[in-house]
């Protein structure tokens, strides 16, 4: 399903007194996000109620923020054709004009939202909430048939207003932060919702975690990321590069973001940047800089063996165009697209850039799945590594201790 390899000049040495000893340091602690693939009791609570909603929506709004956005924005964009996207609509701004642009159009008597905050009191999110019920108390409908949460299972502002006026909640376990949270109903439920085989992606998933679990260097490839970037974070590289050459994948690049920011990022000045590119267009763009600029960034390519849909270029009889490429005629452009990564990948491996590559066989929920769980697996064993807490923010919780207080203040 996926195959993960260093390139000269990105070897590492692994070791599994260390490997060991990260994992059980990790497994020690009360986290819960590797658990997630094996909780099949979610899976039969999502389809009963995807069951009984069946035929009385056409459209599901998500109103959440961050991790509780990301996951699913991933999900919708990977998995889902562009004809049917919109009818999955994920509001996680509190932009004036952004809201308007999602819900101008809106047939609330049809449509379904999914509140998502884990601490039940997200201030954007609430703040979407409101208006979002208040919209249908204007329009005479009751608010409770249109709403379901995504909260934590016993506290929260979200969760006291489930109890009181009865609407269906879904948790986000306690021991499983926002931006891990994709494999639980945050992402799972309205993926489901709009009909995403969520099954599959939770197999994917559960395929990495025996990766995870494996204690041999060869085997747990998730330890030989996370060890690929300790060791040339170490060596002064502070950028991340995650290069797709998959438009489907540039919303991975967003959630992997997050992850890795927030997770890294500390307040004693560990942190790796992400930066994600994009293959082949960002070539034209970003290349120059990982070129020709300063030599303190990582980069992960992403190949995808077997796309989908993979056309022939034919150059028919154009006797100039036959002139200038006519070493493209019935190249598929899977194939011209997966040249030109090796291509990229070879001319940073001259100049001595540290390099991996992870190879896809297709992109499909199985596969999208088993990326969620590596890369989170991951981040959390590279938090290990570089001695940080993968799973707390104090950055961000004074940014919305401040914003209470001035909107307080008026």
């Amino acid at each position: 399903m996926i195959d993960f390899k260093f390139e000269r000049n990105g070897e590492v040495e692994l070791v599994e007194e260390e490997l060991q000893s990260i994992m059980a340091s990790l497994l020690g602690k009360d986290l819960g996000f590797y658990d997630l693939p094996l909780d099949d009791g979610l899976l039969e609570e999502v389809d009963q109620y995807v069951q009984d909603l069946k035929g009385s929506y056409d459209r599901v709004v998500v109103l959440g923020i961050g991790g509780s956005a990301l996951g699913i924005k991933t999900i919708r964009d990977v998995l889902m054709a562009p004809q049917d996207r919109n009818r999955l609509r994920i509001i996680d701004n509190v932009d004036p004009d952004f809201i308007h642009e999602m819900t101008y159009d809106l047939d609330l008597a049809r449509t379904n939202f999914v509140v998502i905050t884990k601490s039940g009191g997200t201030t954007e999110t609430m703040s979407l909430f409101m208006q979002m019920k208040n919209r249908c108390d204007k329009s005479g409908l009751d608010w409770k048939d249109r709403f379901v949460f995504v909260t934590d299972p016993e506290s929260g502002l979200l969760r006291k207003i489930a109890e009181r006026d009865g609407v269906k909640c879904f948790d986000v376990p306690p021991n499983v932060g926002g931006r891990y949270s994709v494999l639980s109903a945050v992402g799972i439920l309205p993926a489901a919702m709009v009909g995403v085989k969520v099954s599959e992606l939770m197999s994917g998933a559960g395929w990495m975690r025996d990766k995870f679990m494996d204690k041999s260097c060869e085997g747990n490839m998730v330890y030989q990321l996370a060890k690929f970037q300790s060791k040339f974070h170490k060596d002064g590289c502070n950028v991340n590069v995650l290069f797709p050459y998959s438009n489907k994948l540039m919303r991975f690049g967003e959630w992997y973001a997050q992850l890795l920011a927030e997770s890294i990022g500390k307040n004693d000045g560990v942190g790796i940047t992400p930066v994600t590119a994009l293959g082949a267009t960002d070539q034209h763009s970003q290349l120059q800089l990982y070129s020709g600029g300063p030599d303190d960034k990582m980069y992960q390519f992403i190949k995808v063996r077997k796309f989908e849909n993979d056309d022939l270029i034919e150059l028919g009889k154009d006797e100039l165009l036959g002139e200038k490429f006519g070493f493209l005629d019935g190249v598929s452009f899977g194939k011209l697209l997966n040249t030109e990564l090796d291509g990229t990948k070879e001319s940073l491996c001259e100049l001595g850039r540290p390099i991996c590559e992870l190879s896809l066989e297709k992109i499909d929920a199985k596969t999208l799945g088993a990326l969620f769980m590596l890369y989170e697996g991951a981040t959390a064993l590279l938090g290990e590594l570089l001695e940080v807490d993968a799973f707390n923010q104090p950055g961000v919780e004074r940014s919305k201790v401040l914003t209470k207080e001035y909107l307080t203040k008026g």
